[in-house]
């Protein structure tokens, strides 16, 4: 009797040790998600021209600080991000971007087949334009008042 309770604490400890390290390889599965973004747009007070860009977390052991790269190296933002959940995953990776006339803002970053993303907060330039602000601070562009922004989606692929 001994020797089955045993091996069924042996089996359950295998079982579960197999499951946290499924749910671990699957949270760290996606290293780099490579985006051709067609606009410039702003990320983390930064202005970034339209090209090729990768994101990545800015550091492998935490998922809050990302970082988005031009493929060429010139251009770099690093940035805070939140969980947010969605009732389906999305079928390929995302960037969904707020778009106020011609001034584009990153708004969250999914990965395909994970019902959670990362949201990043409203910067300050677009919390001015949200409030109605028309001059865009950073840039000296003008926006109309545009309530709620466009959301714009930009399907990325994973490497």
């Amino acid at each position: 009797m001994k020797k089955q309770t045993t091996k069924a604490y042996t089996k359950l400890f295998l079982v579960a040790t197999l499951a946290f390290l499924a749910v671990s390889a699957s949270a760290q599965s996606v290293n780099l998600i490579r985006v051709h973004i067609p606009f410039d747009f702003m990320v983390g007070g930064k202005t970034l021209q339209a090209g090729e860009y990768i994101v990545q977390r800015a550091n492998s052991n935490d998922s809050v600080a990302m970082m988005i790269r031009s493929e060429e190296g010139k251009a770099s933002a690093v940035f805070l991000t939140n969980n947010v959940q969605a009732s389906t995953a999305p079928a390929q990776a995302k960037l969904v971007f707020h778009r106020y006339d011609d001034l584009y803002f990153l708004s969250e970053i999914w990965t395909d087949s994970e019902n959670v993303g990362r949201k990043l907060p409203e910067s300050r330039d677009e919390r001015a334009l949200e409030r109605g602000l028309t001059a865009h601070p950073s840039e000296g562009k003008t926006a109309r008042k545009a309530s709620p922004p466009e959301v714009v989606t930009v399907i990325a692929g994973l490497r």
